[in-house]
């Protein structure tokens, strides 16, 4: 490759890494510090509430889960501005995220709730909660995710066969089961 094309491209990574602005996503439950410089008392902490809305004095209630901070901030100055204030320059940032859970039942060393953390696979998870119990050989991994079952795999198949596909990234609130093939057919 051409040095110059190399150099080029390094020099992009090295500025989007420096100068792009990270966007931090709102969910629910989570901890907001809204503040202006210019209205001093404009400082509050709230809470993002189950239906992803927070309640703002001169705003009123706005949907912020699922938007990022930047996109909330302007939201808050436009409303401000349609009222009272000229030109406010609002602050949102995230003081805490609500905790992130992920669960494991069945035939495990250990069933219930971890937390989650991104990137976490179903053997990670397996292997949180002290390993499995039982025969590999007879053992079948059930993944749950907003009320649907997203898979039945062989937790053979993962381990031994070494089935990466199977090994599903496990999502935020997720559901897993170890079972015996017998349990299964059970259900």
């Amino acid at each position: 490759m051409n040095r110059k094309i190399l150099f080029f491209l390094l020099i992009t990574v090295l500025f989007i890494n420096v100068f792009a602005e990270k966007l931090i996503i709102i969910e629910k439950g989570d901890l907001l510090r809204i503040s202006t410089h210019e209205i001093e008392e404009y400082n509050f902490l709230k809470y993002v509430d189950e239906n992803g809305y927070v309640v703002l004095p001169y705003v009123g209630k706005i949907k912020v889960s699922g938007l990022d901070t930047s996109k909330v901030s302007s939201i808050v100055k436009n409303k401000l501005e349609d009222g009272y204030f000229r030109n406010p320059q609002v602050n949102i940032t995230v003081e805490k995220s609500r905790e992130k859970k992920v669960y494991i039942f069945g035939l495990v060393r250990n069933a219930g709730e971890y937390n989650y953390k991104q990137g976490l696979r179903v053997l990670e998870l397996v292997s949180l909660s002290g390993g499995y119990l039982g025969n590999i050989d007879g053992l079948i991994v059930k993944i749950f995710r907003n009320n649907s079952k997203v898979g039945i795999f062989r937790l053979s198949r993962i381990i031994s066969e070494n089935r990466v596909n199977y090994n599903v990234e496990i999502q935020p609130d997720d559901i897993v089961c170890i079972l015996s093939e017998a349990e299964n057919e059970i259900q």
